[in-house]
């Protein structure tokens, strides 16, 4: 403002993000390419990939996507309260290019980006349309179903808790079988200062005093797997899928913050849902599960002592359609007047032997894609991991601001851990119902 007139105030069209390495920006930008029908998770040198609203779905939701990325969403606030001053205008299109040769990193999933924002005139907005894969209330009769098939399945699986040794413990004990099965580990990027995952979680951390600061020895370190290799066992060969393990480990406080998690079944169907992009032929490697990934990492930074320490599993950012709707039923079934869970501390949901309702909610919550994992992982790693189970579940609001406008929501989900001791045996009877 200090520097232009009220008509040169209006003049601004590009504004350029230079060596952009904020990891959630950056992972944004690979799924982005992925999602758009781009063979590699690191945009090309400039000209680079320019992304612009789309009809197709896999590109609107890489553009969707990138608007929201912290490298991009202060340009749209800029627009947004300097409307009049500005021009009232909008982004009209982002391209992303390799600040260094991508020739040299194209698969290695660490890079870091220029982009180039472009603005332009607003059209006359239209109405925005509902977003189909979050949307709740459109389908009462739908909705209802999902409950109940999810709190069928969190019941099944928490009888697992009951009887968990023999058959239920899992094959996979070595961790270099995450390199021989196709896995890449990307190079672990720390920085000093406080880890950007853990920031968004800052109230929680505070509150149970856990340490919010980037350390290579076992605080808050980001472990990237990327599925990007085929490889071939016993004379089968299992093709690379773009399967992605992102996660974040804080062994010392025993929490561990999942990111950005989509298996090779998930990575089939494209980005977030329907764009089937799969490699033609050959079978699924069988290291697939998120569960069997993470306990191989966790195996990897803990010893014997502190292996069993794990005590919070954090979902961030869930955007999952089913486990929205699930959140959102629970919401409703157990008396809250609005659907979208409040921001933190959130809602909390326990097993419960006097409310019927509380422990219908519970159970479907763990029946749900993004927390059925952590079962699997405490009940297939029953003596390492402590013979732990879910004691609560906790959703929160994690709504983008530049979403606010629209009926969609995302959500933050905590998982806190108990021994299964810590549970009566009342409790544990009434999930065998």
């Amino acid at each position: 403002q200090s520097q232009t007139t009220e008509v040169t105030r209006k003049n601004l069209q590009f504004v350029l993000r230079d060596h952009v390495v904020n990891p959630d920006t950056t992972t944004i930008i690979a799924q982005a390419l992925k999602s758009a029908g781009y063979a590699h998770a690191v945009p090309p040198v400039w000209p680079g990939v320019t992304f612009t609203p789309s009809d197709d779905e896999g590109k609107q939701a890489a553009w969707k996507a990138l608007i929201a990325a912290p490298n991009v969403q202060g340009v749209a606030w800029l627009l947004i309260q300097h409307f009049e001053a500005m021009g009232k205008k909008t982004i009209k299109s982002i391209t992303v290019s390799d600040q260094a040769n991508a020739a040299n990193h194209k698969d290695s999933g660490s890079f870091s980006a220029n982009m180039v924002i472009e603005l332009g005139e607003r059209d006359t907005p239209a109405k925005p349309k509902r977003l189909a894969r979050r949307t709740f209330g459109d389908d009462p009769a739908n909705d209802l179903k999902t409950y109940q098939d999810y709190t069928a399945k969190g019941q099944r699986l928490l009888c697992n808790f009951d009887d968990p040794e023999g058959d239920l413990q899992t094959p996979w004990t070595d961790y270099a079988a995450i390199e021989s099965w196709g896995w890449t580990k990307s190079p672990s990027f720390v920085r000093g200062g406080t880890s950007a995952r853990a920031e968004k979680f800052h109230d929680f951390f505070k509150k149970h005093g856990f340490n919010m600061q980037n350390s290579p020895q076992g605080n808050n370190l980001e472990v990237q797997y990327k599925h990007d290799r085929t490889t071939t066992h016993d004379g089968v060969q299992y093709p690379a899928t773009g399967g992605e393990f992102t996660d974040t480990y804080n062994v010392k406080d025993g929490v561990l913050i999942a990111s950005v998690n989509f298996g090779p079944l998930q990575a089939g169907k494209g980005w977030r849902g329907r764009n089937a992009r799969f490699p033609p032929g050959g079978a699924v490697t069988k290291l697939k599960n998120w569960s069997d990934g993470i306990y191989l990492t966790w195996k990897s930074m803990t010893n014997e002592q502190t292996r069993s320490n794990l005590k919070f599993v954090i979902r961030q950012s869930v955007v999952n359609e089913d486990t929205l709707s699930v959140i959102a039923s629970a919401m409703k079934s157990t008396g809250h007047s609005d659907h979208v869970p409040p921001a933190y501390p959130g809602t909390t949901f326990t097993p419960s032997t006097t409310d019927a309702k509380m422990q219908t909610a519970f159970e479907a919550l763990v029946g749900t894609p993004n927390i059925s994992g952590i079962v699997w992982l405490l009940v297939q790693h029953w003596e390492a991991m402590g013979k732990k189970t879910i004691k609560s579940i906790t959703v929160t609001d994690a709504t983008n601001p530049m979403m606010a406008h629209l009926d969609a929501f995302q959500a933050h989900v905590i998982v806190e851990l108990a021994p299964v001791s810590d549970v009566s045996p009342r409790k544990r009877r009434r999930w065998m119902l």
